[in-house]
Formats: structure tokens, C-alpha cells, sequence
């Protein structure tokens, strides 16, 4: 039993088709194979940030802000500190009043430091664009 030409060219159109579509599938799973690496090598340089290495003339220059940081560290201290006042507040307070305290404290407290950080992350973008547009116009 053997096939006609034409069901023999059929056959060899599908196995092309077939093959174009797997050629296809490879191109598009490599194209994001290379994405992911360099979204992955992007990471690991700092560079989807704009990060720079830091310096001691960016510091004394004020163009590297430490207020981050140190809000980050504080935010730790006065939490743990609100806590521990919760605990050992004295008098006959009763508990469901300090740890509703303690929680709005904590909440206000958060959204102050979120505040003060989002102010300095405005800034360090401003810097980026900034530097982005100074090394385009170089």
C-alpha cells in the first residue's frame, strides 16, 4: 500500500509545518532564556537602579544620602521600643488598650518613616534621570 504524490506532498507540508512551529517555540523559549539572563545580570550589577559604587567624595559631596539607612535602623529601635512600652507600661492599664497603642503607634510611625524614605528615593531618581540625560548629551 502506497501513497499517492499528492497525499506524500500533504504528509511533507505538515512535517514542514510541524517543523517551523517547533523552530518557532525554540526562538521565542531563547529569546526569553536571553531576557531572563540579562534581567538576571542586570540585578547582580546594580544597574536596574542606576546603583553606583559609593564613594567618600559622594558622601562629603552629599550626592549619596545616608538618611535612608539610618531611617531604616530607627524605624527597628522605635518599634522595638513601642513594644517593649507596651509590655511594661506601668500602671492599671488594661491590655487591649496598650496593644491598641502599641498598633496605632506602629502604624503612624510607619507611615512617618515611609514618608521620609519616599522623599530621599524621590531624590536619588531625580539624580538618575539626571545622570541618565548628562551621559546622553555627552
Amino acid at each position: 500500500m502506497s501513497l499517492t504524490d499528492e497525499e506524500q506532498e500533504k504528509i511533507a507540508a505538515i512535517k514542514r509545518q510541524v517543523a517551523e512551529q517547533k523552530r518557532r517555540e525554540r526562538a521565542e523559549q531563547e529569546k526569553q532564556a536571553r531576557a531572563l539572563r540579562a534581567r538576571r545580570k542586570k540585578a547582580q550589577d546594580g544597574i536596574h537602579r542606576g546603583a553606583r559604587r559609593f564613594t567618600l567624595a559622594d558622601f562629603f559631596r552629599f550626592r549619596y544620602m545616608a538618611t535612608p539607612d539610618i531611617v531604616t535602623g530607627l524605624f527597628v529601635v522605635l518599634l522595638a521600643a513601642i513594644i517593649v512600652g507596651a509590655v511594661v507600661v506601668p500602671g492599671n492599664t488594661a491590655w487591649y488598650v496598650r496593644v491598641g497603642v502599641a498598633v496605632i503607634s506602629a502604624i503612624l510611625l510607619r507611615l512617618i518613616m515611609e514618608l521620609s524614605v519616599v522623599l530621599f528615593s524621590i531624590n536619588n531618581h531625580l539624580a538618575e534621570i539626571s545622570e541618565k540625560l548628562d551621559n546622553k548629551h555627552v
